[in-house]
């Protein structure tokens, strides 16, 4: 028993006429029937190509607001680890931490572990637009589930980096910036290097 799918493929004994069904115009309405060149067959999803077309363009629409809203409140997800991974504000909810203050593990932890869970984070990220793209979205073909991942995890890539930023001092500079333009080059020199040290206990982890 086969399922009623919206995808065809169609071989031709010559080149020629497989250039010609390409090219040509096979419905009145453009968006009713597309033809493209055949994929590997590796690279397709077989179970996948029965969902129709119009169903994964709706699916990818509504991930993809998601996604952007995820994106734009990435500094309360950032904000979020950051206070659950202070150990000086455990140590006021649970005193006992505070006996252990002066041990290389606190001050490990206190340093390094809000870095090392936001890393564990972002590494879930392709996981988790993996799953996305190959089981809600029902993406037909690998390769486009890839570039899907990519894309979306360059962007929460970006917004991370602009998160950083923001929390760092140099976003406390802009109103000095935006008065003084001509101090730029002065007032990015004393703020950057503070950012710096984020970027660097992450390549440390």
């Amino acid at each position: 028993c086969y399922k009623t799918s919206t995808t065809a493929f169609v071989t031709f004994k010559s080149r020629v006429s497989a250039c010609s069904s390409h090219q040509m115009l096979l419905s009145h309405d453009h968006y009713t029937m597309e033809t493209k060149s055949a994929p590997n067959p590796k690279d397709i999803i077989w179970e996948n190509v029965s969902v129709p077309q119009r169903q994964i363009l709706m699916r990818k629409t509504i991930s993809s607001v998601m996604l952007f809203l995820g994106v734009i409140f990435w500094s309360m997800v950032v904000s979020f680890v950051t206070v659950i991974s202070n150990m000086d504000i455990f140590s006021k909810q649970f005193p006992i931490i505070k006996t252990y203050s002066s041990t290389t593990l606190y001050r490990f932890l206190n340093n390094y572990l809000a870095i090392g869970l936001l890393l564990v984070l972002l590494n879930s990220l392709p996981l988790i637009f993996n799953f996305i793209s190959r089981n809600y979205e029902r993406i037909k073909l690998e390769s486009e589930i890839q570039n899907s991942i990519m894309d979306r995890y360059f962007k929460y890539q970006l917004a991370n980096v602009f998160v950083a930023v923001q929390i760092g001092s140099v976003a406390t500079q802009l109103s000095e910036v935006l008065n003084n333009p001509s101090s730029i080059a002065s007032i990015l020199g004393t703020s950057l290097p503070s950012v710096s040290i984020y970027f660097m206990n992450m390549m440390v982890i």
